[in-house]
């Protein structure tokens, strides 16, 4: 484990920056700037305490791994719809009641793992999810 319990302010500068693993850390917030890692590829960041994602984390369009699992995030935002590229979901042992519908717009999305969370139902927009290969609910309270 690492001890990171910040990031700096201005990582967003990191502009050609396509791969970023901060996970294992002490991080409760990510700065707004990394919304402008915009050919950001893969984003892990699990195993932290952060309990919400930065606005506009839509503009992030490259993504094809969005890792934010062992963390508290209570929900995640519905832009995160505009990330088409997403290939790979890893959102176990969060505190998530729900999933937006906007994930209905992951054409690609091959692998989301939600286990362990507070999710009662799944969106309808689910059923859009034509590649999705691996789906983990284990542990949610699904009726």
């Amino acid at each position: 484990a690492n001890a990171l319990s910040k990031l700096p302010t201005n990582i967003g500068a990191l502009t050609r920056l396509e791969f970023l693993d901060i996970s294992q850390n002490h991080l409760s917030v990510l700065p707004q700037s990394v919304v402008e890692l915009t050919r950001l590829r893969t984003l892990s960041a699990g195993g932290n305490n952060i309990s919400f994602l930065p606005r506009q984390m839509g503009r992030l369009r490259e993504l094809t791994l969005l890792d934010f699992s062992k963390n508290d995030l209570s929900s995640i935002s519905a832009d995160l719809g505009y990330c088409h590229q997403l290939r790979t979901v890893l959102l176990a042992m969060n505190r998530l009641n729900a999933l937006p519908p906007q994930v209905g717009s992951w054409k690609k999305l091959e692998w989301l793992d939600v286990e362990d969370n507070q999710i009662e139902t799944l969106p309808m927009t689910m059923g859009r999810l034509k590649s999705l290969k691996e789906l983990h609910l284990a542990g949610n309270e699904i009726a």
